[in-house]
């Protein structure tokens, strides 16, 4: 059977969470939201026709990576091989897209990233903690615009799919592996024109007051 890859831009909807099972494996998740956005040339507005979730998995290393740099609200780029995922919810069937992670990185339209690659010897442990700081505040008050992530599929910390379905345990930041972090700070301000309603730009994310 033929796999499906794909690259989606969005706004990470949950902070990212990196499970963590006896044989050592561990994998990082979380939610990306994508809005399809056109522009209106009749009444000259930016126009939303929805907005999709993805939950995202990333494995291994790129899972350390991605627990240490990405944090609810920021803007991404992903790739990776996409797959249906079925389950039962209170008698009825569902559906939810997920994307096993290859590439995870910053969308920089939106900001400005910076990339640190440790020593061999280092342990993620000994990297810097904490979030990155952002030009205008911290957005994790569910900044982005998005909608509730929740409402398109089950707490995936009760049951994660490590290929295997294993359930995990699940720790916040670091684990004991070799990772690159990338601080993320946002841009300055953003030409209207370039920026839709929904899919945040850098001021508008952060509730700037000079992207109104």
């Amino acid at each position: 059977m033929n796999d499906i890859y794909i690259t989606l831009t969005g706004n990470v909807a949950t902070e990212p969470r990196q499970h963590h099972f006896p044989d050592g494996a561990r994998v990082t998740t979380m939610r990306v939201a994508t809005a399809s956005r056109y522009f209106d040339r009749r009444s000259q507005e930016w126009r939303s026709s929805g907005t999709t979730f993805f939950t995202v998995r990333s494995f291994r290393s790129l899972g350390d990576n991605v627990a240490q740099s990405v944090r609810l609200g920021q803007p991404v780029v992903v790739h990776g091989r996409l797959r249906i995922r079925q389950y039962q919810h209170e008698e009825e069937t569902r559906f939810v897209a997920e994307v096993e992670a290859s590439s995870v990185g910053h969308d920089l339209r939106w900001g400005i990233g910076s990339y640190m690659r440790p020593h061999r010897d280092e342990r993620s442990d000994h990297l810097p903690a904490g979030r990155p700081v952002w030009a205008g505040g911290d957005p994790l008050d569910g900044g982005g615009g998005l909608a509730s992530p929740d409402s398109a599929e089950p707490d995936s910390s009760k049951e994660v799919d490590r290929e295997g379905g294993v359930e995990g345990k699940i720790s916040s930041g670091s684990s004991g592996s070799q990772v690159g972090i990338i601080e993320f700070r946002a841009a300055g301000e953003a030409a209207e024109t370039d920026v839709p309603p929904g899919r945040r730009g850098a001021g508008e994310m952060l509730g700037d007051d000079r992207a109104a």
